[in-house]
Parts: structure tokens; sequence; C-alpha cells
């Protein structure tokens, strides 16, 4: 009865206006009888369309499809008005899809731009969060490849408590453990470089190639022909026995030593040169650098040389007297046929030798006592007033001028200054050189004695005319028993030891002596002592 209602049009017409959507009444025919939109009698039959077959059927159905009308997409949702008689009547509801396209559009832009938005945020997040994971991380970079090169003061700031802050604060504490180290051992560098500098020895050091790798001044000095700064390896120095001597120790890996000779101007120099392995407990290389020092032992050898030869002297000439006075004895032992006359001169010459024997002892006795025993700072300083003081020296001499017809003159100025030094000492040395000028001065000779002043100084000259020296013996005279042409002197007694004395005596007061002479016609002695 509803579908056949005349007024039913405009029930629907009024009760869809507001609504989004248009609703249809289809009769079991297809026939339309209703439309809130459309005018029923403009309209197909719509039998044929999909929805309304379904509803038809009892079931409850939808379909998509083309509008006759908006030639738009339409939603069709079609149902019986009875759902035991079917065929009564359908009702039809249809729907544009293009507002709910339009809201699916708007929709999945407001979707699109959310996720664009939410990755667009993560991104963000995720940079920021690389960053403060990072950051710190190429800082720590940055500050180990700078320690590399040597900027070990440098601190990374610690800004997180996580893993990473952990890291750093370690890193911070190796850095300042590594600097401390480092200066330690900088300082000990400089401290062991700035002893090699001032050691007066030569030192090199070498690695196992023989590479130089340092050296002080005074192997630069020693080295100075071989120009050390420019060489390279101990093999550029030119010294075989260097070079043997170092190829040894590298081979052995023990400490070496031998002497070395060095011309230094000259007058060669002897070195005692030791060569000693290093060795770092981490090389890979038993041995990787070699110590090298020189030490000048010239002197030593020199004292040695001087010694021995002092030993050998001092028995020959105590052999000398001793192998005298033996045979002399043995004679007197065993010939008793030997007059009285003759008794008496060999007892005579025994007594002459034990005499100088005894001369040669307290000689040896005295110099002994110089080179041990005697200190300058505990020698008795005395004031002396030279005039007087020489006056009584000559004096002791009379006899010995007397006996061989001498002259001698004084030029002492009664002002001379006052000196101060050991009376004892200064005793000592005026009385050997009178007794000297009057053995060496043949008979009616003369001797002079001079003495003045000047800057601070006194000078005392003891000048004779006697036998004089040879110019190539002069250099030697101070050397201990030497004597000039023992064939010449031969006659004259004397131990070798006076002018050796003379001049330690000399040292020890603090002054200087000095000797010139011309071969027979006499020998000048020139003292010099500080006032």
């Amino acid at each position: 009865e509803q579908i056949d209602d005349p007024g039913l049009q405009e029930k629907l017409t009024h009760f869809a206006q507001n609504l989004p959507i248009r609703i249809t009444v289809i009769d079991g025919k297809g026939t339309v009888r209703a439309d809130s939109q459309y005018d029923p009698l403009t309209l197909e039959n719509h039998l044929h369309f999909p929805e309304v077959q379904n509803a038809l059927q009892g079931k409850k159905n939808s379909s998509v499809h083309e509008s006759e009308f908006v030639y738009d997409r339409m939603l069709y949702v079609a149902l019986p008005l009875d759902s035991n008689r079917p065929d009564k009547g359908i009702i039809q509801v249809s729907s544009s899809l293009s507002l709910v396209e339009s809201i699916m559009k708007e929709q999945l832009h407001t979707f699109f731009l959310s996720v664009f938005i939410f990755l667009g945020l993560s991104l963000l997040f995720s940079l920021w969060l690389a960053k403060q994971v990072t950051l710190p991380i190429v800082e720590m970079t940055d500050v180990a490849k700078r320690m590399t090169a040597g900027d070990l003061d440098l601190r990374i700031k610690i800004n997180h408590k996580d893993e990473i802050g952990v890291l750093a604060s370690s890193l911070n504490q190796l850095t300042g453990h590594l600097s401390t180290q480092i200066k330690k051992l900088t300082q000990e560098q400089i401290k062991l470089r700035s002893i090699l500098q001032e050691l007066e020895s030569p030192v090199l050091l070498v690695d196992h190639q023989g590479t130089i790798a340092e050296s002080n001044p005074s192997a630069e000095v020693l080295f100075k022909n071989t120009s050390l700064p420019s060489a390279n390896n101990i093999s550029d120095l030119n010294h075989p026995i260097l070079n043997k001597l170092f190829e040894e120790a590298r081979l052995s890996g023990s400490s070496l030593s031998t002497q070395v000779r060095f011309m230094d101007q000259t007058h060669p120099k002897i070195w005692q040169l030791f060569i000693a392995p290093l060795s770092l407990q981490e090389s890979s290389i038993k041995f990787d650098q070699f110590l090298i020092v020189f030490q000048d032992v010239t002197d030593l050898q020199l004292l040695y040389e001087q010694q021995a030869e002092f030993v050998a002297n001092a028995s020959h000439e105590l052999l000398t007297p001793l192998t005298s006075i033996q045979g002399y004895a043995e004679t007197l032992l065993t010939n008793k046929k030997l007059t009285v006359d003759t008794q008496q001169e060999f007892i005579q010459t025994i007594y002459n030798e034990t005499q100088r024997m005894s001369r040669l002892s307290r000689a040896l006795l005295e110099q002994a006592k110089l080179d041990i025993f005697e200190n300058p700072q505990k020698l008795k300083i005395e004031s002396l007033h030279l005039p007087e003081l020489i006056e009584k020296i000559i004096d002791t001499f009379e006899f010995s001028l007397q006996s061989k017809h001498l002259s001698l003159t004084q030029e002492i100025p009664a002002d001379l200054p006052i000196l101060n030094t050991n009376s004892d000492r200064f005793k000592q040395i005026l009385s050997n050189l009178l007794s000297n000028a009057i053995k060496y001065t043949p008979d009616n000779g003369e001797i002079s004695i001079k003495s003045w002043a000047s800057e601070n100084k006194i000078h005392l000259e003891i000048a004779d005319t006697g036998i004089g020296i040879p110019e190539e013996d002069l250099p030697k005279i101070f050397q201990r028993f030497f004597r000039v042409d023992r064939s010449r002197s031969s006659e004259i007694e004397g131990t070798g030891l006076g002018l050796s004395i003379v001049q330690h005596l000399m040292h020890l007061l603090g002054g200087e002596i000095t000797v010139s002479s011309n071969l027979n016609h006499g020998t000048t002695a020139h003292l010099i002592f500080p006032l």
C-alpha cells in the first residue's frame, strides 16, 4: 500500500532533503515509484541493477557503478521492504563515492602528512641522537690524532655519564699519565744530554749499524780533522782501530777496551778507548746501541813512563856506588897483600860512595815527601827580608867558594819588598841553585846573584860562568836523574834530582823558574816569586 501512496514522492523528498544520500523506492518489477532527488517518471527501470536483483532474492547487498544522471561512481545498497516478500518492493539507498573518496583522499593526505612529519621528526631525532653519540667520538678521534702529533696538553670535555663519558675520562687519564711520563723522560734526556755535553771525555753513541746518534763537543774536537758533525757512521771517521774494536764488540756483545793514538797539533795523545753495548729490554736486537768513550791517558801514561824511568834511574844510581863498594870491600877481604896506603885509598873510596848513596837517599826522600805529603795550604808563611836572608845563605857556601877561587857578586837592593813565603823552602831553593853553580863552574869562575821587584813580583837571578848546558838538553833538565853529558860531569858529584826538587818547590810556593844557558859560557836561573 505504501508503494502505491500518491504522496510517497513528496514524503520521501521531504524526508531525505537534509541527508547526503539518495533514496529510491522500487517495486518488484524494477519500476521507480519514488526518488528523493529525481522525478520517478524520468528514471529508467532498475531491475537490471545487481543490487536490485539481489534484493529481490532477499539478500542484503551493495554495488558500485556509475549513475545514469550524474555520471559519477555511486555506492548502491538495496534492501527488500518486506523480508518475507521481497517482490513487494525494494528500497535503494545510494551515495556518491566522490565524497567518500574525497574524505579518503583527505584522510590519506593527512596520513601521509603525519607519516612525513613523523619521519621528519624521527630523522631529526636520529640526527640529534647520532650527534650526541658521534660528536664525542669525533672529538676523541681528533684529540687522539693531535696527541699522536705530540700535543699532550689536550683534554676531552666530558658531557656524558654513559660509556662514552667513561671512555673519554679514561682517555684523559691515559693522556695525563703519558704526558707526565714523557715530561719525566724529557727531563732525564735533557739531564743526560747536559751531562754528556759537559763531559771532558769524548763520547759517541752509535746504533747496531754504527750510525752516530749522539756526540759531545769533546768528541767533535777529537775528530775535528774528520768533520764529525757531518759523519753519519763511525766508518766515516777513518780510524781502523776504532772500526775494528766496534766490529768485535758488535759481534761478541761484550765490553772492550784498547789504547789508541791521535795527533794533537804536533804532539800525539794517548786515549783509552772503551766500547760498551747497551740494550733495550723490548728490542728485537740483542744489543741495539753502543757507548764509545775516549779517556785521555796521555798524562797517566807519561806518569807511568816517568815512574818506570825513575825506578830504573834510582836503581842505577844506587847500584853504581853499591857495585863500587862491593868491589873494593871484596878486594880488601881477599887480598891480604895490599899496602896500607892502598887499603886507605880503598876505604876512602868506600866512604865516598856511601856518602854518595846517603845524599841520593836523602834526595829521594825529599822528592817523595814533596810528591806525597807537601800541601801548599799547610806551609808556614813568614815575612822574609831577602837581602839579609840571601846574605846568610851565601855565608854557608863561603868555604866552597874559596876552595875553587870563585868570585860571587850581589845586586840585592836594600829596599826590596818583603816576601811572604816559607823560609825553609826558599833557603832550600837558593841553596840548591848556588850548589849547582859552584859545582859546574870551573876554578876562578864567577857567580852573580841579582834581585829586583816589578809588577807585584820579586825576581831572583843566579848566574855563573860554568860549563853550561847544550841547547837540546835544556827541556830535560827538570827531569828526575837527568844529568847533562855524564862524560863531561862524571867527576862532579850529584844525584840528578836537584833541579827537579827546585821546580817542585817553586810550584809549591806559587812561583816560576826558567833556565837559560850557553854551552861553555855559563847558566842563568831566573826565579819569580809572587808578592
